[in-house]
């Protein structure tokens, strides 16, 4: 589509993990050799203007927009709350914040950008969906969402070994009398 979400994000990301442009910046919605090193150029001058900078919310306010802003909110309010969610690369913004709030976040799904695997190794977080997605708009976050029902519904649901009559094994392997 090339609906330019792609590059708050790695700009905002190059600035929280101290990496050049070049680092962070992937192809978007397919952009071409000409269009990924004009996104690096604008990311970088983005960069310039912030260097220094180490003040995560400074640099959510310089560099990301407000669909960012509203996640980072998300993800405090997840920590305050004690409310699990699933992440988006904002998440990092959060945690610089508030380091705790990591342990209120789920990772959906390892992006192909690079800026998506480099987030998720700062937060020290494992993606569930490896798709080789390189999708925005919370498309991964969003492909989450029914294995999380499975396994609430697994959880709640499956049989135990005392209601289907099966004896416990040991450690030996052998069934306990």
């Amino acid at each position: 589509m090339g609906i330019g979400n792609t590059a708050p994000t790695s700009a905002l990301l190059a600035a929280l993990l101290n990496l050049p442009a070049e680092a962070v910046t992937g192809r978007g919605a397919g952009l071409n050799d000409a269009g990924l090193a004009r996104k690096v150029q604008v990311i970088t001058q983005a960069l310039a203007r912030v260097q220094g900078t180490t003040d995560a919310k400074q640099l959510l306010a310089e560099l990301g927009g407000l669909e960012i802003a509203g996640m980072v909110g998300v993800f405090l309010g997840a920590r305050q709350y004690q409310i699990p969610v699933v992440l988006d690369v904002a998440a990092l913004a959060a945690m610089r914040m508030e380091p705790e709030v990591v342990d209120y976040l789920l990772a959906s799904h390892a992006s192909e950008e690079a800026s998506g695997r480099l987030a998720l190794d700062a937060l020290g977080l494992p993606a569930v969906i490896h798709g080789r997605l390189c999708l925005g708009e919370g498309s991964g976050a969003m492909m989450l969402f029914p294995l999380l029902d499975m396994a609430l519904s697994i959880y709640k649901n499956m049989g135990t070994f005392d209601d289907l009559s099966i004896k416990a094994y040991s450690r030996d392997g052998k069934p306990e009398e």
